[in-house]
């Protein structure tokens, strides 16, 4: 039994890092393709 984190409105657990570092990492390149399509005119 980990911590429990909502992220991204998936609900996982701690127990499971590397989860949490995929959806992190894969938010961050959506996030970034986001500005970038946003920055151009």
């Amino acid at each position: 039994m980990g911590i429990d984190y909502d992220i991204y409105d998936k609900h996982i657990t701690a127990d499971d890092p590397l989860q949490i570092i995929i959806r992190g990492h894969l938010y961050v390149e959506y996030s970034l393709s986001r500005l970038i399509e946003e920055s151009i005119p």
